[in-house]
């Protein structure tokens, strides 16, 4: 695997020109959080920050790749699950899910957020379900590399 590298997020102001493209992103990032560490980070805009206790949605498709560490997800459709290095997982416009790192180990994650109607066929076309949401890949380049 390749060196973490520094903390970042960026979120990515949307102009209609790129909505007309089919397929956006507006916002990416990754955060290595240390043990016992709070989570989320601080300063992301109100929309992307939740707390575990009350979870969020969000209206658009986000990927979140965890490359070392383990931790929880939870959506509507998937219930809890556990997260371990080399898992994925997919969250998609207007369903409820929160996720976080143990405490004793902390996680490295990357994530990239996008929308656009290509997305919406995709999963109208059953490529992308909720209810599949957390996909075990393994730990790769060939996934970490285009975060």
């Amino acid at each position: 695997m390749k060196d973490f590298g520094e903390n970042y997020f960026r979120y990515i102001p949307v102009r209609p020109r790129d909505v007309h493209w089919g397929l956006y992103v507006t916002g990416a990032g990754c955060t290595r959080i240390p043990p016992h560490a709070p989570y989320p980070p601080a300063k992301h805009p109100e929309l992307y920050d939740f707390a575990w206790d009350r979870g969020r949605t969000l209206p658009e498709y986000a990927i979140v790749y965890i490359t070392a560490g383990q931790g929880e997800f939870e959506s509507s459709p998937t219930g809890p699950r556990k997260i371990i290095p080399g898992t994925v997982f997919l969250l998609c416009p207007g369903v409820w899910h929160r996720y976080r790192p143990r405490q004793e180990t902390g996680w490295d994650e990357y994530w990239v957020s996008f929308s656009g109607r290509n997305m919406e066929s995709l999963q109208e076309d059953g490529f992308f379900v909720p209810e599949h949401a957390v996909l075990s890949t393994g730990l790769t380049d060939s996934i970490l590399t285009p975060f």
